[in-house]
């Protein structure tokens, strides 16, 4: 069955998700030979396991939204941003501290996932990476904490589409309304943290919000329009 127009799965997983061999699981990735080459050359065991498991889940998500086209390598710009070479969907990823988060859509697409941190000194950060009005919000908040974070995924998950990454955040612009976001907490033990997911205004609902709890070895969503 075709996969209706306007579509985005998020998928959420902890990680690592396997619990194969990683060398012989990334030989089987159909992202094409220099994505595999990368991941076989990350020495960072903890880090090489995250960006398997991301694909490893982008793939899950392919299979479940029955999608196929000719060509599924992955290419990266010269920022890093990685994209299908066909440019036929959209991916996003991103990982914090064991988990990671996945995005695929039919429109250009965003994602990003912190976990809470109090040890963070949110004030001085909103200050010097948040527009002024921005920062004026939050230092009047009844809930600062929950506040940045919520909105530090959402410039986070722009920069994912834009390929600026954190330069387009270190402008201080106030977040672009031309945008539109689904907002989502979720609850690992006793930690918690906010995912944001980013697409253009008209391909995405307005900013939602739901807890989650990873029960499963892997976790789907589908993000209604």
């Amino acid at each position: 069955m075709a996969q209706k127009k306007n579509f985005c799965k998020i998928i959420l997983a902890p990680s690592p998700c396997f619990f194969d061999d990683a060398d012989a699981l990334i030989s089987s990735l159909p992202f094409g030979e220099g994505e595999k080459l990368r991941l076989s050359e990350i020495k960072n065991q903890e880090y090489k396991n995250s960006s398997l498991s991301a694909l490893l889940c982008l793939h899950e998500l392919l299979t479940v939204s029955e999608e196929a086209q000719n060509d599924l390598s992955i290419c990266r710009t010269s920022g890093g941003k990685p994209y299908f070479s066909s440019q036929e969907l959209f991916f996003s990823i991103s990982h914090a501290k064991d988990i990671v988060a996945v995005a695929l859509s039919d429109t250009p697409v965003g994602i990003d996932i912190e976990f809470i941190d109090e040890r963070r000194d949110i004030l001085s950060l909103s200050r010097r990476f948040f527009a002024p009005d921005e920062h004026k919000v939050l230092s009047e908040s009844n809930s600062p904490l929950d506040d940045f974070f919520a909105l530090w995924t959402k410039k986070e998950a722009l920069a994912k589409i834009t390929g600026e990454g954190l330069a387009a955040i270190c402008r201080a612009d106030k977040l672009d309304e031309s945008y539109g976001f689904s907002l989502f907490s979720l609850n690992v033990g006793d930690a918690r943290a906010y995912i944001s997911v980013c697409r253009k205004k008209g391909d995405i609902t307005p900013t939602l919000s739901e807890d989650f709890l990873i029960k499963k070895r892997c976790d789907i969503y589908e993000i209604q329009n």
